[in-house]
């Protein structure tokens, strides 16, 4: 079978040459992650033409992610330094004189409205300071090693249970915004997002262009939680982010947020990513933890549509292993089949409502004696697959559609395999000759064969939204 769970490889000096990322992409890679925090501007540039190049000679749809640093806290640009316990520190806007080692930190205007005793988390919490004195006048923050360390450049800062606020200023991100613009990016992941208003305001940005990407709310603060309702209705898809969401809040109650959030996410319709020290322990090793293994596997029991590796891929010794390892367990655990029978899915429109009917035909009797082979959706603005995606029938859809920006959008969709075909005047009218039209081009390219069954979808009324009419079981002929 197909594989149908969507993989997320960060890419980063481990792997950011040809051979690498074709490998990654043969080893089940559907869409790379460009972390902006790092590298400039036009290097990103290049690579993403690289992987879309490489993409292109596999025949293979391959999603763009740009991650921006949106509300994010980040140290600045330094040689590696290491912090001895007890040490005190200078977070300043740059480098310069001082008695004490310095960690420069751009928004240093933005601590200043601390507290002396507040605390101040780099890297994922891994190290700790406690402020000892604030000087505003010089912009300067003193603060008592508590736990040190080696710390690299650019790594993210944090200040729990503060109440502590980082604005997201659109201004800062503009370069990044044209970027995505002009290389038609698919995804635009925003970090630190805390209210719908913060998703608000990227997609104003690209109200008026061309090219809209699918704007993926990174959910990483209590903030964010509380408004999560609201955002989850403005955003194209979720991102749980579990480094910064375990630092801004106790730890222990991320596995419960991770349940909670996809199912919500499952019940709108919108993607899900589960983010973050997925393999975190084959950036050095070649093999995983059990417990790692058990994490990638729970996050497909809480029905996950991708999973997403970081460090693994961007820096680590292993990223081609990495890759095979959470596929492995993917391919595993989607012939297991999980299912949640206590989502309320959402059933507004038409189409949710022939989707939810589709899936509820393919359980039957009737069909699962028949052997369903794949489920087969025409659609120009993604939403018919999205709706069935979050229902997992476990089988892949194939989706069809004349909409070139729309196919790599689709990477991120659980079980979604898109395809662009245009065949003149075939979506205006779903006679008999164009539905075999279809399934001949499906013949040629995927497993389907003569006498297999699928279930076909689509509306009648074509490239109006939400207008999803027609559901069959139709024989390969």
């Amino acid at each position: 079978m197909l594989p149908l769970a969507k993989i997320i490889a960060t890419i980063g000096p481990a792997c950011q040459q040809q051979a690498e990322i074709k490998s990654l992409i043969l080893k089940g890679v559907n869409v790379f992650r460009f972390n902006l925090k790092h590298n400039s501007l036009d290097w990103h540039a290049a690579e993403v033409e690289l992987v879309r190049g490489i993409a292109k000679q596999l025949k293979k749809p391959v999603g763009i992610l740009l991650d921006l640093e949106g509300g994010e806290l980040r140290i600045g640009k330094f040689k590696t330094k290491n912090f001895k316990k007890g040490e005190t520190v200078l977070f300043a806007r740059n480098e310069k004189k001082s008695n004490c080692q310095i960690i420069p930190f751009p928004k240093i205007k933005s601590l200043l409205c601390l507290s002396v005793g507040q605390k101040i988390l780099i890297d994922d919490g891994r190290h700790e300071f406690k402020i000892s004195k604030i000087d505003k006048a010089k912009k300067e923050i003193y603060a008592k090693v508590i736990i040190g360390g080696t710390i690299k450049e650019r790594k993210a800062v944090n200040i729990p249970n503060s109440g502590f606020k980082s604005s997201i200023n659109v201004q800062d991100d503009l370069p990044a915004l044209e970027l995505c613009a002009q290389l038609k990016i698919d995804f635009l992941a925003i970090s630190f997002i805390k209210e719908k208003n913060d998703v608000l305001v990227y997609k104003k940005f690209f109200a008026k262009k061309e090219f809209k990407p699918w704007i993926i709310s990174k959910i990483e603060t209590r903030e964010a939680i509380a408004d999560f309702d609201d955002i989850l209705k403005e955003s194209d898809g979720i991102m749980i982010a579990r480094g910064d969401l375990g630092v801004e809040l106790p730890f222990e109650e991320v596995p419960f947020l991770q349940k909670m959030l996809i199912t919500k996410s499952l019940a709108k319709g919108k993607p899900i990513i589960t983010a973050t020290h997925m393999l975190e322990s084959m950036i050095e090793n070649p093999k995983a933890t059990r417990a790692e293994i058990s994490d990638v596997a729970n996050a497909l029991y809480d029905l996950s549509d991708c999973l997403m590796l970081s460090g693994e891929t961007a820096y680590g010794k292993y990223p081609g292993l990495s890759v095979a390892t959470m596929r492995k367990v993917a391919n595993f655990m989607e012939k297991q089949k999980p299912e949640k029978l206590d989502i309320d899915y959402e059933i507004k429109t038409q189409t949710e409502a022939i989707c939810y009917s589709a899936h509820t035909l393919y359980k039957s009797e009737f069909c699962q004696k028949r052997n369903i082979k794949a489920f087969v959706v025409l659609s120009r603005k993604g939403k018919t697959s999205r709706v069935l995606s979050r229902l997992r029938p476990y089988l892949p859809i194939f989706t069809i559609t004349d909409n070139e920006s729309l196919v790599k959008k689709l990477t991120i969709l659980f079980g979604v395999y898109p395809f662009y075909l245009n065949l003149g005047g075939i979506y205006k009218q779903k006679g008999v000759k164009e539905i075999k039209g279809i399934l001949n081009f499906l013949k040629k390219n995927t497993f389907l064969k003569t006498g297999d069954k699928v279930i076909f979808v689509w509306g009648e009324d074509w490239g109006t939204p939400g207008k999803t009419s027609v559901m069959r079981i139709q024989e390969i002929v």
